[in-house]
């Protein structure tokens, strides 16, 4: 390590231009990293309700669904609406009630089932919109913004693409805003803790560079989530900043035992500094590596790329700050103020003398707070804990007020179960607490179907792939307990007649979130 420090120091000057070279690449990095914006993807892909997802793309092209409530316009308007918005890129179909009644005919011919789901009472009408890519691919994200341009202003999308294009844009919004507030704050602690007025900025300066390193190398995983980019700058300037007072305190006090000798003081402290923070950063490094043993594979997203980014502060902090630590030597020095965070003197007395008592404190709340942990409720209904000013979540409040429709579930059961079996099931489901509609193609054969409905159409929508494919709206929010007992009680259904169908749909997606984060 003497060998490294040395050459560090001696070839500091060139060590700081390459490191400034290398903030080019990695803003190229970081402005070419895609970010994921639905946090369902994460699921593994075993579980039933992400094989119900791929089914939904491959064999329904419904992997991405939207639902556009459209208010006060008049059918024609509304067929306007719709062929501009299927001519949107990104966009794959767009179903409404055209696709199997001419408008010309009154809606009252349509099927009780299917015209309850797309009018309200209100004079609201529903399409449902598809799109070619995921649900937070940047061509899906295009198509929303797109669409809501389009679109009227009384028009509301709802949907998991329409959510993460309304998080994508608050996020870009506000995380300059945030930023700007914890680089603030944690000058304002250095300000408190260090007596030099210039260190503070000489660190910000210096942590700059494992950031924006770290952000440009994400590149190599092809995708960050964005749970990820709304964390990893303040999580990396929280864990790695002292590493950068560990090595100012280090050089100032080498400088008193090798005084006019700044370069020698300076190979000296960066010697210490690596042997102290290495051992810190291992134990940094493996509790984010840990995050990689989740199933939920968020967890190694986020684990990734932090243990990456404190080994970039590492590396940094001994390669990069020396340089700027000693170009910035006389400021540091000359601009000093008495340091406001002073050291404790009588507490760790007291402590020493009442440790007894403390470590009985201790014990005694353990149990109380083992309690209250087990007992704190985790929330993970997205839509719920959204601004409400978000248009996504004013189309998913204006679905459920008007449509009876908070949640869609699509059930997927095999082609060779019988249509009276079908039928069977539809009505059982029906049944069922929370249930406001099911529509299945074998609603729509007999003779109470009008001779002017297409049930053809209905067939090439809802049956595909070998697959029967029944739409199951609820009352329910994702994420709770009614919906839980909700699928439970239709996944008990659906098994009696078809011992491998599943269910798809934002409620069962949440629900497989909550098992498997659990």
């Amino acid at each position: 390590m003497e060998k490294l420090s040395r050459f560090i120091v001696k070839f500091r000057n060139q060590i700081l231009i390459l490191a400034i070279i290398l903030l080019i690449p990695s803003i190229f990095g970081y402005l070419n990293t895609r970010v994921n914006y639905d946090l369902l993807s994460y699921l593994p892909s075993d579980v039933e309700s992400m094989q119900a997802q791929k089914i939904l793309g491959d064999d329904f092209d419904l992997a991405s669904v939207d639902e556009l409530v459209v208010n006060g316009m008049k059918d024609r308007d509304v067929v306007k609406l719709k062929n501009e918005i299927k001519k949107i890129d990104g966009v794959k179909k767009v179903y409404w009630r055209d696709d199997v009644l001419d408008i010309t005919i009154p809606k009252e011919a349509i099927p009780d089932s299917l015209q309850k789901m797309l009018y309200s009472d209100k004079g609201s009408t529903m399409m449902i919109i598809t799109f070619d890519e995921g649900t937070s691919s940047t061509r899906t994200m295009n198509a929303i913004a797109n669409i809501k341009k389009v679109a009227d202003k009384d028009c509301f999308l709802g949907g998991m693409s329409a959510m993460s294009e309304d998080i994508k844009e608050d996020l870009d919004h506000s995380m300059p805003i945030y930023s700007a507030v914890a680089v603030v704050l944690v000058l304002c602690v250095l300000w408190l803790g260090l007596e030099s007025n210039f260190a503070p900025f000489v660190f910000m300066l210096g942590i700059a560079f494992p950031i924006v390193y770290n952000f440009g190398t994400n590149i190599i995983f092809g995708e960050i989530s964005y749970i990820t980019k709304a964390l990893a700058m303040v999580l990396q300037l929280a864990v790695t900043m002292d590493y950068s007072i560990f090595l100012l305190h280090r050089y100032q006090e080498e400088k008193l035992r090798h005084p006019g000798d700044n370069e020698e003081a300076m190979s000296k402290a960066i010697q210490a500094t690596f042997v102290s923070i290495s051992s810190s950063s291992i134990t940094t490094i493996a509790g984010f590596m840990a995050l990689c043993a989740m199933r939920l594979t968020l967890g190694r997203d986020i684990g990734l790329v932090m243990a990456k980014g404190v080994i970039l502060g590492v590396i940094s902090t001994i390669v990069v700050l020396p340089s700027l630590l000693m170009i910035f030597d006389k400021q540091i020095e000359k601009k000093k103020h008495k340091v406001l965070i002073r050291p404790m003197v009588k507490l760790p007395a007291w402590i020493i003398n009442h440790h007894k008592a403390i470590l009985a404190v201790f014990f005694l709340s353990f149990a109380p707070m083992v309690y209250a942990q087990a007992h704190t409720q985790s929330y993970y209904d997205l839509v719920a804990n959204m601004p409400q000013s978000f248009k996504s979540v004013i189309g998913t409040n204006q679905l459920k007020k008007d449509f009876d429709m908070t949640t869609t579930h699509f059930v997927l059961v095999d082609d060779s179960v019988k249509t009276r079996d079908v039928q069977k099931i539809c009505k059982q489901i029906k049944k069922v607490d929370g249930v406001t509609n099911v529509l299945a193609y074998e609603e729509f054969v007999g003779p109470g179907v009008p001779s002017s409905f297409e049930p053809q159409a209905v067939k090439d929508i809802l049956n595909n792939g070998g697959k029967r494919l029944l739409i199951v709206n609820s009352d329910y929010r994702p994420a709770t307990s009614k919906q839980t007992t909700q699928l439970n009680a239709i996944d008990t259904i659906i098994h009696k007649y078809d011992k491998k169908a599943v269910i798809g749909g934002e409620g069962k997606l949440e629900d497989d979130l909550i098992n498997i984060t659990n």
